[in-house]
């Protein structure tokens, strides 16, 4: 077929070419002709070109500065843009960190809580002594009451002339309306009130008590049923012990202070005196002291870091026992290369078998760290990898694994284990 039409057109052309008619080829007609369009195309182009670039020559001219001011602009602008898209960024990639892929984790929550006999022993050889201490403080205090208020009486009797006997002989209220002085009557519910003393709170209901010879004591003494001398009861009031004034004020200031400490001390040891983990909430302390750590840790390359451990639950308020769960899951009991090398107890950092991790200058160090970024990214709402304050909550972003709250639990119910079997 092919063939066929390749010499029909040779005829074709042959009668053309015999008839004197000028003859293209199509495929040469459509290059011309698209040739000619595309001429045109640059030329116009071109044209226009030289016309925008003159016009644009012309403006840049007039007015240089414009150039400048908007080139300012638009550096601010991609600042400000560059900065949205941090913030953004940023916010996202917490949004993703806590909503991301949460892992279905399975790990006990049983509390471990105990009293330490120790620290009951302590809490009743502190009480003793502030029971001792209280009662020299009273001693000293009702004697410095009476020996004031006898100071004052003898000011009263230097004024009046008055002896102490008399000033101290109260007469018995009647219907007459007998006027007697108040003064002393005052200084003796000043001094009932400061002894809390009964006694003579009852006396002064009955009894009046005076300094001038407004009343006829002497003729009020004949009838019994009408006097009552105080001043035999109140220096019964008075302790054998002969300091003066001041050096039993001074004594008393000194008492107290020993007092309140004590006081204090047994309220501390009161609030703290149970031993606590709780994987559900880790930052309830577990009020351990740096010896019961170490007896915790005892034999294991971490014993040495008791106080280190300490520090942690004192500084950020992350429970010791889940710290040094931690580091015993982590550094295989603080044997494991990272620890020995690199100071890194807590895989702090470790994203990987081979990455490098974050490495601190000292084991302390590591362990401070970790203790801050806990609190500050996994253990309070507002941190960036918040699950909860459990152990399966840390787990979340902390490791990669499901398991890891399991095994950091037990290691520390095997602590808690180990210093109440000591207890028992």
């Amino acid at each position: 077929m092919k063939k066929n039409m390749t010499r029909i057109s040779a005829i074709l052309m042959a009668g053309m070419l015999a008839s004197g008619v000028a003859v293209t080829p199509v495929f040469a007609e459509e290059k011309t002709t698209t040739a000619s369009t595309q001429s045109e195309s640059v030329a116009t182009t071109e044209t226009t070109t030289e016309a925008t670039t003159e016009k644009k020559t012309e403006t840049t001219t007039e007015k240089p500065t414009t150039t400048e001011k908007k080139t300012t602009t638009e550096k601010k602008k991609d600042t400000e843009k560059s900065k949205k898209k941090d913030k953004k960024k940023e916010k996202d990639d917490k949004e993703e960190a806590k909503d991301d892929g949460l892992k279905d984790i399975k790990a006990p929550e049983e509390t471990k809580q105990f009293t330490v006999a120790s620290t009951t022993s302590m809490i009743q050889k502190i009480t003793k002594q502030i029971k001792k201490k209280q009662s020299y403080y009273d001693s000293y205090s009702s004697d410095v009451a009476v020996m004031e208020f006898y100071k004052k009486l003898a000011d009263l009797k230097s004024e009046h002339g008055v002896t102490m006997d008399i000033s101290l002989t109260g007469v018995k209220k009647d219907k007459s309306g007998v006027r007697t002085s108040d003064t002393v009557n005052t200084l003796l519910l000043d001094l009932a009130t400061k002894l809390d003393n009964q006694y003579l709170k009852d006396v002064l209901k009955e009894y009046n008590f005076q300094i001038t010879g407004e009343v006829n004591v002497s003729t009020a003494m004949t009838d019994a049923s009408h006097y009552l001398n105080v001043k035999p009861y109140i220096d019964k009031l008075l302790s054998n012990n002969t300091k003066p004034l001041d050096q039993k004020k001074a004594e008393m200031k000194k008492l107290k202070a020993e007092i309140d400490s004590l006081k204090k001390d047994r309220d501390v040891l009161k609030k703290n005196r149970d031993r606590m983990f709780n994987p559900m909430n880790l930052l309830q302390k577990s009020n351990l002291s740096t010896q019961e750590i170490q007896y915790m840790l005892q034999g294991s390359a971490l014993e040495s870091l008791a106080s280190s451990f300490k520090k942690c639950e004192d500084t950020y308020g992350v429970n010791a026992v889940f710290v040094a769960s931690i580091a015993i899951h982590e550094s295989a009991w603080g044997t494991s290369r990272r620890a020995r090398e690199d100071n890194n107890l807590t895989g702090y950092g470790v994203t990987s078998d081979a990455a490098k991790g974050i490495n601190a200058q000292t084991k302390e160090e590591n362990l401070l760290m970790t203790a801050k970024l806990l609190k500050e990214k996994y253990l309070v709402e507002e941190g960036a990898y918040y699950h909860g304050a459990s152990v399966k909550g840390v787990n979340q972003c902390y490791c990669v694994g499901n398991t890891w709250a399991g095994y950091v639990t037990n290691y520390a119910y095997q602590l808690m284990d180990r210093l109440q079997s000591k207890e028992k």
